[in-house]
């Protein structure tokens, strides 16, 4: 009897070409999530600055308000004499407020003005849209506006002064 050898199969895969696609894959999963944090990062800067600004603004009505009330506790006529519906910006010079027509940018950034209404009486004495001028009392609107890269952001906040001290 004639026995033949078994033929033997290298069964075992070929490992050829596969470190150059693995590597190919593996600098794509990279890329990918070194591009997906760099975007959370620009989104998450772009948000604080948002918010940075929109702080900045609420500080600068404040700011404001209290300008016009130490304005007006100096010489009610500061406020009175302010012609309505003009925007005037707040100046801060010589240790006192001022209104001034010059209308100038705060740290590049911000736009604030101030408007000055005339305030109406009705006949029970409240403040109504129309009726008697109060000569003692003015609506002050206060704007802070800045560019947020998008669009143009603003804060309000509006004010009713009286002359108290007369």
């Amino acid at each position: 009897m004639n026995l033949q050898q078994p033929t033997t199969y290298n069964l075992q895969p070929t490992k050829r070409g596969f470190g150059v696609i693995e590597i190919v894959i593996a600098v794509g999963v990279i890329f990918v999530a070194l591009f997906s944090i760099m975007a959370v990062a620009r989104a998450s800067h772009e948000l604080n600055r948002r918010i940075l600004y929109a702080t900045q603004a609420g500080f600068l009505l404040e700011e404001a308000s209290e300008g016009v009330r130490a304005m007006r506790d100096i010489d009610w006529n500061s406020i009175s004499a302010l012609s309505n519906d003009t925007a005037y910006s707040l100046e801060f010079s010589n240790n006192m407020w001022r209104a001034t027509t010059t209308i100038s940018l705060i740290d590049g950034i911000f736009d604030r003005t101030i408007i000055s209404s005339a305030v109406y009486r009705d006949s029970s004495d409240d403040i109504a849209p129309s009726g008697m001028v109060d000569a003692g009392t003015k609506k002050i609107t206060i704007n802070v506006s800045w560019w947020n890269g998008a669009a143009t952001s603003s804060k309000n906040l509006t004010l009713y002064l009286t002359d108290m001290f007369n």
